[in-house]
């Protein structure tokens, strides 16, 4: 690997490289990183009332309390992935019927 140096050469010195290192490593963290969703979005992605995701957290009863949350204090917050895994999980297979 070879940086640039402020004089204009090209150097591969040990703080260059970790330099590069640190901005990959950056950069794949980032991709890594979950996207949180208020509870007003996760209804909108699940196409529902933000009531029925409250009453179902609340009250741990029905499909919509197996989706996870972090609680930051006093908000809600869901992984959109965890979101997605949920919605993957009750899917119901459809039926081929011949006519």
């Amino acid at each position: 690997m070879t940086c640039d140096s402020p004089f204009g050469k090209k150097s591969e010195d040990l703080a260059c490289i970790q330099s590069m290192i640190r901005t990959e490593l950056s950069s794949a963290l980032s991709l890594q990183r979950a996207e949180w969703l208020t509870t007003d979005q996760t209804a909108m992605l699940l196409q529902i009332c933000a009531t029925s995701l409250e009453k179902a957290r609340s009250t741990g009863r029905g499909p919509l309390a197996s989706i996870p949350y972090a609680k930051i204090g006093r908000s809600v917050r869901y992984a959109r992935a965890d979101v997605v895994a949920a919605v993957a999980r009750l899917r119901v297979p459809g039926s081929v019927s011949k006519i």
